[in-house]
């Protein structure tokens, strides 16, 4: 995954990684046996839409009836975009998931406006396993 998103990166195209990564980020001040996230993130500039809004949310995403764990994100590369908002949806009385829903609006930085043009993405194949 980390090999995936550095070749997009290095083509200047603006990337999001979005999904459900049944791993918890690592705190700083905590003690964690999951090295999941950090691995994912060890080398790439990618931070957390819903941890960087500017709007108090809640962050927990799973499971949908209590949530309790934040294991669902949207990840940003911060020279591309700034998040403006983020939200979690919980569906009631009977969720369509088992996690709650994360969205995020992300506003380009520079402006496409003063982006310079580019070359056509060369075509990425991923290998079974990667």
């Amino acid at each position: 995954m980390n090999d995936l998103y550095r070749r997009l990166a290095d083509s200047d195209v603006p990337t999001l990684l979005i999904g459900d990564f049944n791993s918890r980020l690592r705190r700083a001040d905590a003690a964690s046996k999951d090295e999941t996230m950090q691995l994912l993130l060890d080398g790439t500039d990618l931070r957390s839409a819903v941890a960087d809004a500017p709007k108090d949310t809640a962050r927990a995403t799973y499971p949908a009836n209590a949530p309790t764990q934040r294991i669902d994100y949207i990840f940003y590369p911060p020279r591309f975009f700034s998040p403006t908002d983020a939200q979690r949806w919980c569906g009631t009385p009977n969720p369509p998931s088992d996690h709650c829903a994360v969205t995020a609006s992300l506003r380009l930085t520079p402006s496409v406006d003063e982006w310079p043009p580019h070359e056509p993405l060369p075509s990425l194949k991923v290998r079974p396993g990667e």
